[in-house]
């Protein structure tokens, strides 16, 4: 059987039954009527750039590890992370396929895409609970009298609602929230120049090559998971070709770890503080809390979309009366609220290091099969799985 029908049924059960499915295509292929262009893909995944855990863990690494070091694992994640979202979403965009089908399609069956849709889960719900404790702290560090833990559940609520109606009210929240979001950042750049630096810290200055690998080591808790969810956004894409792929996958790398990164770094030893959520309040006033919660916002629709997307996947082939990706955002969203919660922020590298280990080695394979194997198996007239 054809590759793309076999992942297209692959949630279906056996007899290749298709489950109902809503707007997003969580258990199924993308139709190509509900496609659309490439650049506004792009877009959507530009709301990745709004991720404060990109100056975050820059900012730390900087100040933890030297700013060379820091810079040059940057460099690592920018280039390495853009060839594999290339490749993946080159074959999402394809087949019109999440990175869970694509999964199921390489060997890992029904079994083991549903396993990868959990952990896939896990991963965006634990991204999401960091960066709505950064936002959550940058209101409470300008509307000090609102407790940490109120503005925390407030926050849930209404990025709920931003993510009830799926893909389509995600492009179009990212489409007119960009030009705000980076006049914003650049307003907050000029302003920061004006403002004394703290005192000098030790930040270390050489280049060594074990720092380089922690730094790395820390952001490949990023890689894959930024890897797959390009395939998520990018399967929406209409006329799939080569070049345009390649922009989905690299464009949004450039933008978040090496732009965004450099940003983080520049603060953080600036002002001797890593949270974007304090700097950029210490230098927009309510501007900057306002500039952190609509960041935050850009990049927490994305990872609840994904991540409901995920647990939708997952329990949708066990109980199909669940199948309602509304019930998946509320689920995904409390759970991103308890760890928020429980103070998941200040573990960030520890968090990213240990599910980094599993999203690189769950890609490894992805790329094994669709760039290496698969050619091999075509080569020698064996039928696709």
């Amino acid at each position: 059987m054809d590759w793309c029908k076999l992942c297209y049924f692959s949630w279906g059960g056996r007899r290749g039954k298709k489950m109902h499915s809503d707007d997003d295509y969580a258990l199924e292929a993308v139709p190509e009527n509900a496609r659309m262009a490439w650049y506004r893909v792009v877009i959507i995944t530009l709301g990745i750039m709004g991720a404060m855990i990109f100056p975050q863990v820059s900012g730390e690494m900087a100040l933890e590890l030297g700013v060379g070091n820091a810079i040059a694992a940057l460099v690592y994640a920018t280039i390495f992370t853009g060839l594999l979202a290339s490749v993946l979403a080159y074959f999402a965009g394809k087949y019109g396929l999440n990175s869970s089908l694509i999964t199921r399609g390489c060997g890992y069956g029904h079994a083991g895409a549903r396993v990868t849709a959990a952990f896939y889960a896990i991963n965006f719900i634990a991204l999401a609970a960091i960066e709505g404790s950064i936002m959550a702290s940058a209101v409470h560090e300008y509307l000090y009298w609102l407790p940490l833990q109120a503005a925390m559940i407030i926050l849930t609520v209404v990025n709920i609602g931003l993510n009830w109606y799926g893909i389509g009210l995600v492009e179009r929240f990212q489409r007119f929230s960009l030009p705000i979001y980076l006049l914003l950042l650049i307003a907050a750049i000029v302003l920061a120049l004006r403002i004394p630096p703290a005192e000098a810290t030790s930040v270390p200055h050489s280049l060594a090559g074990r720092d380089i690998l922690i730094g790395a080591g820390i952001l490949n808790g990023i890689v894959g998971l930024q890897s797959l969810l390009t395939a998520d956004y990018a399967r929406f894409t209409r006329s799939p070709k080569l070049g345009r792929m390649i922009a989905i996958g690299f464009v949004p790398q450039i933008a978040t770890f090496f732009i965004m990164g450099l940003v983080g770094i520049w603060f953080a030893v600036r002002f001797n503080q890593a949270n974007p959520g304090v700097y950029f309040v210490l230098v927009l006033g309510a501007w900057g809390a306002l500039y952190v919660v609509l960041s935050q916002f850009r990049i927490n629709l994305i990872n609840i979309y994904s991540g409901s997307l995920s647990l939708q996947g997952f329990f949708g082939y066990f109980v199909p009366q669940l199948n309602s990706r509304g019930l998946w955002v509320v689920i995904t969203s409390m759970l991103a609220l308890a760890a928020m919660l429980l103070g998941i922020l200040e573990h960030v590298g520890s968090a990213l290091t240990f599910l980094g280990s599993f999203m690189f080695a769950w890609v490894a394979t992805l790329m094994a099969d669709l760039i290496v194997l698969r050619p091999l198996m075509r080569n020698t007239g064996v039928p696709l799985r």
